[in-house]
């Protein structure tokens, strides 16, 4: 069998006992007893990607997936029009979306970016958006820490003045979500509903930060990819003190009302929202359709043979993980699982339904 090379993964698991830090990996398999309701095989995936609620990291996961399944796929750089990141010297996103060939678009498979929804209008193809929101203060704070690193403003500055300043917007995730590229337009009941609306006739799928792995599971599953190991992408992990935690948390709650709306909304709907795209196998349902004799590898830097790979055969799973644990590492290994995986897991990895919220 040829040879796994050792890989650089992430250092975001709880500190240990003596101060340092595991590094931490995540394997989540498909949903092999549900099956997809709708198929995105002769449709463009378009996954718009709100800052820091861990899109990166499920950019990462969708570029390995199109290089292992020959799939065309698109990462439009710049900024969000609905929140233009601290320091961000790119153009914005849908400014750069715009300069794209209609046949660039025309047989492409994922699109990803800072995009705002609306960008379906260009692209011939029907359109199967998915998207990631995140607890609104969280993640207002994760942008806040983001600021001092880039040098954009100090980490006690409030909010009310970043928001004087022009560094910061009010709901973004609404915003970005109802297609509003305005930074003047109000956030409204309005703008609200027509973000809820979007989800609900436009977005095949919506997920949370907070269930980053169920997301990623239903993907695998309707989508068809094979089984995934990824690790975590641009987590920050600096604390803040808890005074200033607070004090940031009332400033922002203050100024991301209709986010926190929007929210609770899909919090509340994602069962039946998801009851729309899976469904339990049956003896009335096809068998579900992914390659089961394949992992998909979302590291930047693993190698087979000194070669990067984005997939290997699953005969290597059991190589891998004997790879990231002479690491160090912590393997959090979602289930369901199948049962020759199970049989090759050891007590030193941590079984999790979900993990634990992320700070991409």
């Amino acid at each position: 069998m040829s040879s796994v090379q050792r890989s650089t993964v992430d250092r975001c698991a709880p500190p240990r006992e003596d101060g340092s830090t595991a590094p931490v990996v995540h394997f989540v398999p498909g949903r092999d007893d549900l099956v997809a309701l709708d198929s995105c095989e002769d449709a463009t995936l378009v996954f718009t990607h709100i800052p820091k609620t861990a899109g990166t990291t499920l950019d990462r996961i969708i570029s390995a997936a199109a290089d292992c399944l020959g799939k065309s796929a698109l990462r439009v750089a710049g900024s969000s029009d609905s929140n233009p990141l601290p320091g961000a010297r790119q153009a914005l996103a849908s400014d750069l979306f715009g300069q794209i060939p209609d046949d660039r678009l025309a047989n492409l498979d994922y699109l990803s970016g800072h995009l705002p929804c609306g960008v379906h209008a260009r692209i011939p193809r029907n359109c199967r958006y998915v998207t990631l929101l995140r607890e609104p203060i969280a993640r207002a704070i994760s942008q806040h820490r983001m600021g001092p690193r880039r040098r954009c403003w100090g980490l006690d500055d409030s909010v009310g003045d970043l928001l004087k300043r022009k560094l910061i917007i009010d709901n973004p995730q609404v915003r970005q979500i109802a297609g509003e590229c305005d930074l003047r337009a109000p956030c409204d009941e309005l703008m609200l509903a027509r973000a809820i609306d979007n989800l609900q006739t436009r977005y095949a799928l919506v997920g949370t930060t907070e269930a980053f792995d169920e997301t990623l599971q239903a993907m695998i599953t309707w989508l068809g990819w094979p089984d995934v190991f990824y690790r975590r992408h641009q987590v920050s992990e600096d604390s803040l003190d808890a005074k200033l935690r607070e004090r940031l948390a009332q400033q922002y709650a203050g100024i991301n009302q209709y986010d926190a709306r929007l929210y609770e909304f899909v919090t509340t709907h994602r069962p039946a929202h998801a009851s729309k795209l899976l469904c339990p196998v049956n003896e009335f349902t096809p068998p579900p359709q992914r390659p089961l004799d394949t992992l998909l590898l979302a590291f930047a830097d693993f190698q087979l043979d000194g070669k990067r790979v984005t997939c290997c055969p699953r005969a290597y799973y059991q190589p891998i993980l004997d790879n990231l644990r002479g690491q160090g590492a912590e393997v959090r290994i979602v289930g369901p699982h199948r049962s020759e995986d199970v049989s090759h897991s050891t007590l030193s990895d941590r079984r999790t339904s979900s993990n634990d919220p992320t700070t991409t």
